[in-house]
């Protein structure tokens, strides 16, 4: 099995230089690794390892705690997608921040060697065979941080037994859940612990340092009605806009699409054409006053922006996920958010307590955003609901930084 895995992603490293070609984003993705040069004076690190921007929510609470504590440590960064590795490039709490070996053995083997962590961290989802087995080896103490588990994954299938004998690699899992925990100890796994989400912490710190958005003041005057929609894709931007359409004149709308590109700015200006939209960088504030709907095309103000809705909209549920929910439900808000959601607990537990409401089609959720803008009562119900949530669940952080110290990592 070892031996047809690495085959494999020797072929597929071979098959993405040769897409990359024709394709701008694999391009980036080879090519950031191919010309990626070692750093030289970084030692004994603690190595953070995220696929995207959202893991990398999880792991900020613990580098900005560590940095705090333990200045002097080392800490080194990798993303697997370069979205991340592009977004968080100025990010100054890390020593570096670079693309994660493609997972061949040989990529593995040099990263290692190059900076021989001290340990390293995963973040939620990120298990690749040949990190894990090759850092095993080398004796570097490996950690997954706000894991989760789920029974249809294949390590808990009879075709997943190989897969599952790499997780006993991993010297100790912090999961979200106790199902992930059960899961972990069902496959003879029993080095885990349920500590949490890291990102209830992240949300809760962001809320506490907040400064206000002065910005806004014209555009949502005293008792003005908001919806704020966040990192929305066309089909959750279809629905908005159906939405508004029905509802009265006072109800306005900031929106903050997933991606801020030109063209995507221009198609949801063009979408709310009725409603006056405006382009928040081509705006001065004295002109927001005139504007129905304001978008956001800059990245960086939603977790911010969130505050001054009166109902908050998360989008990516009719895509490959639903975005970080927590960043809306921490201001105390009701959050809709559309049906691929399942994988998230925090969504499915919101969902369940009434924080949360989710639907199945645009025309559902137009439906449930009609109803809600129509009963003040219940939007201070559901709001909530959704503060008190993110607040139960606060602590992550602190339970696994304890345990690192304990262990020798942070001294």
């Amino acid at each position: 099995m070892g031996r047809l895995y690495d085959w494999s992603m020797n072929l597929a490293w071979l098959t993405l230089n040769c897409i990359g070609v024709f394709n701008a984003k694999i391009k980036a993705f080879v090519e950031g690794r191919n010309h990626q040069e070692t750093i030289s004076n970084i030692t004994s690190p603690i190595w953070f390892h995220c696929a995207s921007v959202g893991e990398f929510e999880q792991a900020r609470p613990l580098i900005e705690n560590i940095k705090k504590k333990h200045p002097t440590q080392n800490i080194l960064l990798t993303f697997f997608s370069p979205s991340g590795f592009n977004h968080l490039q100025d990010y100054p709490l890390v020593d570096a921040v670079l693309y994660s070996p493609f997972d061949t053995k040989r990529q593995v083997r040099e990263f290692l060697k190059s900076y021989q962590p001290k340990s390293v961290i995963l973040i939620k989802y990120e298990f690749w065979k040949n990190l894990i087995t090759e850092t095993w080896q080398m004796g570097i103490p490996i950690y997954s941080v706000s894991s989760i588990f789920r029974e249809d994954q294949h390590f808990f299938r009879w075709y997943g037994k190989s897969s599952a004998k790499d997780l006993e690699k991993i010297k100790f899992f912090f999961v979200q859940n106790q199902e992930s925990k059960k899961l972990l100890h069902d496959i003879g796994i029993a080095q885990s612990n349920v500590t949490g989400d890291t990102r209830f912490d992240r949300v809760l710190d962001i809320s506490s340092k907040s400064k206000a958005l002065d910005i806004f003041s014209d555009f949502l005057p005293e008792n003005g009605k908001c919806i704020v929609a966040g990192s929305t894709w066309p089909k959750d931007e279809a629905l908005i806009q159906k939405a508004l359409a029905k509802m009265d004149g006072d109800w306005k709308l900031l929106i903050a699409p997933h991606e801020v590109h030109n063209d995507r700015i221009e198609s949801i200006l063009k979408l709310f054409s009725q409603d006056h939209p405006l382009r928040l960088s081509n705006s001065p504030a004295s002109a927001l006053k005139s504007s129905r709907v304001i978008v956001i095309d800059s990245i960086g103000l939603l977790n911010r922006l969130y505050k001054l809705g009166d109902i908050c909209y998360v989008g990516g549920g009719f895509g490959d996920g639903v975005h970080n929910i927590l960043e809306a439900a921490v201001w105390g808000k009701p959050v809709l958010f559309g049906p691929n959601h399942k994988k998230f607990t925090e969504a499915m537990e919101l969902q369940h307590l009434g924080g949360g409401i989710s639907f199945d089609s645009i025309e559902n959720g137009v439906a449930r955003l009609l109803e809600l803008k129509s009963d003040h009562s219940e939007i201070t119900r559901r709001g909530k609901v959704s503060k008190e949530y993110v607040y139960k669940n606060k602590g992550a952080t602190t339970k696994i930084l304890r345990h690192l110290k304990d262990s020798g990592i942070l001294k």
